[in-house]
């Protein structure tokens, strides 16, 4: 089951988890070609940005 993408602040990239797999895998988002595989994540639920941080609810 693969949930949570999550892109980069440029937006090139998304950062997909992959619960089931324990696996986050990231790809390009203009190909949508993988570009990368982080592996032994156990239950990975969610990436989050940290460029986001700034952000403020409610706006």
């Amino acid at each position: 089951m693969t949930l949570h993408p999550e892109f980069t602040e440029d937006g090139s990239m998304v950062y997909v988890s992959d619960w089931t797999g324990n696996v986050v895998r990231v790809y390009d988002a203009t190909t949508l070609e993988k570009v990368a595989e982080v592996t032994g994540v156990t239950t990975p639920t969610g990436i989050f940005s940290v460029e986001r941080r700034h952000e403020q609810l409610g706006h």
